[in-house]
């Protein structure tokens, strides 16, 4: 393609001109279509970007041409309104329906933005700025999606409202790298939602092989993002990374549910959120997570709920994170509430799961006490029975290596746990002594060796209540 253009006066050079490469991506100089290149751009579409007139027409026919010529579709700096639904789909304001693949690109001062008419032209309140979806059954389709911004701040902050970017389902590789999800500034921690307008900035559904990488998700009023699989088929969600993006102020950073199996969370910084890193639990369901979960060398700050919970969840890896400053604090003037379902206040909380490792991680309050209630414990890991059977405990969990400080207790644990092991922690300023409930047939189980900051031994209760203290093993 040509970038360079030499300049000349009667056949006299006078400069040499560079062209804007952003703008003859698409199309051969000249802007004629037939494009040189594997791009098609927006722009020779009509689309104009400049974030008032309605672009979603000129971009769907962009869309198109590029799924029947196979090219990527590009968007150019400017801000691409999206006023008006797609006809090819009642929830969207861009459709891109593909069995075989998606590739979208976006300068990084390229903005898809709600308009106002967006949200007047749904048939419900429930919409997708950009929807892709695979339209054959599975195959080796592929998306991939990068660089620039969706505007979603314009969005009604009702729940539920519209959703930034929807994938799936069916694809066997989704990458998205390089985005910025802004749902507005969002409020600081200690309102009841601290997201903006909105809904979820991300949604993959039942597909595999995913890689969101280097994203920066603001106010979500739901999630960051969202991954679905189905355990109700034979496909479900896996093999999915979510590494190095940064969630500021969403009502929660990320979640999967549904059988999403094989995902790692790894480099994240999730800051001043209403819940952090949820599996098994999202739209007020818990179902089972599947297993084989890695989360590691995130940090979480000051997020009102947990920064990491798990449920129903078999084989996870939780190490070198450090987690601070979570749940409401005194300093924020307003009375813990607790969360329903009996979310105990742990950074990291657990219910039914097995076989998991919690080691090397960096737990607790830097500048100021936490509040908590009797029932609402504000501890470092806590396990319990899932809230969908009651009964089914944690079991086989070892925590080992972590730094637990300034909390009321390091450690809690319903009696329907089983075959916990502690021990190598350094426990430094807590409140009480952890507590590990158990019935009789449970006792001597638990296998605990504690620091010298808790007197040498660990809190029993049994199912009456009475409280024992079990011998620590050095």
């Amino acid at each position: 393609m040509v970038d360079q253009v030499l300049i000349t006066d009667s056949g006299v050079p006078q400069c040499l001109a560079v062209l804007d490469p952003s703008l003859t991506r698409g199309a051969n100089f000249g802007g004629q279509l037939g494009a040189t290149d594997a791009y098609t751009n927006v722009r020779w579409f009509g689309a104009v970007g400049d974030g008032v007139t309605d672009d979603a027409p000129a971009i769907r026919q962009a869309v198109v041409y590029a799924l029947a010529n196979k090219r990527t579709l590009w968007f150019p700096p400017g801000d691409y309104g999206i006023g008006s639904v797609d006809p090819l789909s009642a929830d969207a304001g861009i459709y891109i329906g593909s069995s075989e693949g998606v590739g979208v690109q976006m300068d990084a001062m390229a903005t898809l933005k709600v308009l106002p008419s967006f949200d007047a032209a749904l048939p419900t309140s429930i919409g997708k700025m950009v929807r892709i979806d695979n339209t054959g059954s599975y195959t080796a389709g592929r998306v991939i999606w990068e660089g620039g911004k969706f505007d979603i701040s314009a969005a009604p902050s009702a729940n539920p409202g519209i959703d930034g970017l929807s994938i799936g389902p069916k694809y066997r590789s989704v990458i998205v790298r390089d985005v910025i999800f802004f749902h507005g500034e969002g409020v600081p921690s200690g309102s009841d939602f601290p997201g903006g307008n909105g809904d979820t900035s991300l949604a993959v559904k039942e597909s595999e092989h995913l890689e969101i990488t280097g994203c920066v998700f603001v106010g979500a009023r739901d999630l960051g993002v969202y991954l679905n699989g189905d355990f109700n088929t034979s496909r479900d969600g896996r093999h999915a990374t979510i590494s190095g993006n940064h969630f500021v102020r969403c009502e929660n950073a990320a979640a999967t549910k549904r059988g999403f199996n094989k995902l790692t969370f790894i480099g994240n910084h999730v800051y001043e959120c209403g819940g952090g890193f949820f599996a098994g639990v999202a739209d007020g369901i818990n179902d089972p997570t599947g297993s084989s979960l890695l989360i590691t060398s995130n940090t979480f700050t000051k997020t009102q709920g947990n920064p990491v919970r798990l449920t129903n969840t078999k084989n996870a890896v939780i190490a070198n994170n450090e987690i601070v400053d979570w749940r409401r604090l005194v300093s924020d003037g307003v009375t813990e509430t607790g969360v329903a379902n009996g979310n105990i206040g742990g950074a990291i909380n657990m219910e039914g799961c097995s076989r998991v490792a919690i080691t090397g991680n960096t737990i607790g309050f830097r500048d100021w006490s936490p509040v908590y209630t009797s029932n609402k414990f504000v501890t470092g890991v806590s396990m319990r029975d899932t809230t969908q059977t009651s009964g089914v405990g944690c079991s086989d969990v070892m925590i080992t290596g972590n730094t637990v400080h300034n909390v009321e207790s390091p450690f809690y644990g319903s009696n329907t746990c089983s075959r916990i092991t502690i021990f190598g922690n350094e426990v430094n300023d807590v409140i009480a002594a952890s507590r590990l409930g158990t019935g009789a047939d449970m006792l001597g189980q638990h296998k605990v060796t504690t620091g010298a900051s808790i007197a040498g031994y660990i809190e029993v209760r049994d199912a009456d209540g009475i409280v024992r203290k079990l011998a620590t093993l050095s």
